[in-house]
C-alpha cells in the first residue's frame, strides 16, 4: 500500500495506483479548510467531485505523512458508508485527493441547522450508517482505526446517507499507536493519557456522536479543548444530557460507548444489533 517509488527518503515522488492528472481537474468553489488541506467542489471527467488539495506550506515543510497515509488507506476501502476514493494527484506541487462529492455537507452542519426537522428515525439511521462504516473498518482483513471520528468527519450524500471521511489520521491496527491523534471533544481518556489505540477509542468517539444526534449541540460547548481533555481524564467528564432528551435504550448505549473502561464499551457489531432493535417510529 506504500505510495513511495523506491526509497521513501530519496525524493518526493510518490507512486499511486489511481493517479489523476491535475490538468484534468476543474476547481469550482471552496467547501471547507482543514489543517493540511482545502476541499473544493470541482469537476473531473464531467463528474462533480470533491477535491482535497494539500496546502503549499505543508508541502514546503515536508510534512506529507498525512497525505500519503490518507491515499494508502482509502485505496483499499470500499463501503457504502465510507466516502469513495476516486484517485489522487501525487506529483508536486499539486497534491490532491479526489473523492465522491457529498452534496449535503457534514453531519455537524446538518445537526446545527435547527430549521431542519429531524425525527428519531433519522437520528437512528444516521447512527446506524456511521456504525456500519466503522464496523467495516474494524473488521477489515487488516483492521483499520479511524482515530478522528466526529460529526465533522461524517458527510451526507443527496439521499442523506452518512459516509465516513477524513482518513488522514487513520491507521491499520497492529502497530503501536500512542500519539494523541484526534479532537479533544471526541477523544477517549486512554488516548488523552497516551496509551495504545484500540477499536474501543473509536467506540468512545461514537458515543459522543450519539450525544450530538440526541441534543444537536456542540459537545462541551464553551469549554476549551485542552480543559475538556484534562477533565475527561481527571473527573470523568462527559457531555451533559437529561433523560428527557433521548429514549432510554439510546441513552444507555451512548453511556456504555463512552465508559471509562475500554473493555466495558460495546463493539460496533454489538452497537449495530442494539440500534437495529430500537423502534422510534412513534417518536417525534
Amino acid at each position: 500500500m506504500s505510495l513511495y517509488a523506491g526509497d521513501p527518503n530519496a525524493n518526493k515522488t510518490f507512486k499511486a495506483n489511481y493517479e489523476i492528472n491535475y490538468t484534468d481537474l476543474q476547481l469550482d468553489r471552496k467547501i471547507s479548510e482543514g489543517g493540511y488541506g482545502i476541499v473544493y467542489r470541482g469537476r473531473w471527467k464531467y463528474t462533480t467531485v470533491a477535491i482535497k488539495e494539500i496546502k503549499r506550506e505543508i508541502i514546503e515543510q515536508d510534512k506529507l505523512e498525512e497525505f500519503k497515509n490518507e491515499c494508502a488507506v482509502m485505496e483499499v476501502i470500499r463501503h457504502p458508508n465510507v466516502v469513495l476514493f476516486l484517485g489522487a494527484c501525487t506529483k508536486q506541487p499539486n497534491l490532491c485527493i479526489i473523492l465522491e462529492y457529498c452534496s449535503r455537507g457534514s453531519l455537524w452542519s446538518l445537526l446545527h441547522d435547527l430549521q431542519i426537522k429531524m425525527n428519531w428515525e433519522y437520528r437512528k439511521k444516521f447512527a446506524m450508517d456511521i456504525a456500519k462504516g466503522v464496523y467495516y473498518l474494524h473488521t477489515n482483513k487488516q483492521p483499520i482505526l479511524h482515530r478522528d471520528l466526529k460529526s465533522l468527519n461524517v458527510l451526507l450524500d443527496h439521499a442523506l446517507n452518512c459516509k465516513l471521511a477524513d482518513f488522514g489520521w487513520t491507521r491499520i491496527l497492529g502497530k503501536v499507536m500512542t500519539s494523541k491523534i484526534g479532537t479533544y471533544q471526541w477523544m477517549a481518556p486512554e488516548v488523552i493519557n497516551g496509551f495504545k489505540y484500540t477499536e474501543k477509542a473509536d467506540v468512545f468517539s461514537f458515543g459522543v456522536i450519539l450525544w450530538e444526534l440526541a441534543t444537536r449541540k456542540p459537545p462541551y460547548y464553551g469549554i476549551e479543548g485542552q480543559v475538556v481533555s484534562m477533565r475527561v481524564v481527571k473527573e470523568g467528564l462527559r457531555p451533559k444530557i437529561s433523560e428527557k432528551e433521548a429514549p432510554g435504550p439510546f441513552l444507555d448505549l451512548m453511556k456504555r460507548c463512552w465508559h471509562e473502561d475500554p473493555d466495558r464499551r460495546p463493539s460496533f457489531g454489538e452497537i449495530i444489533k442494539e440500534l437495529d432493535a430500537m423502534n422510534f417510529k412513534n417518536l417525534p
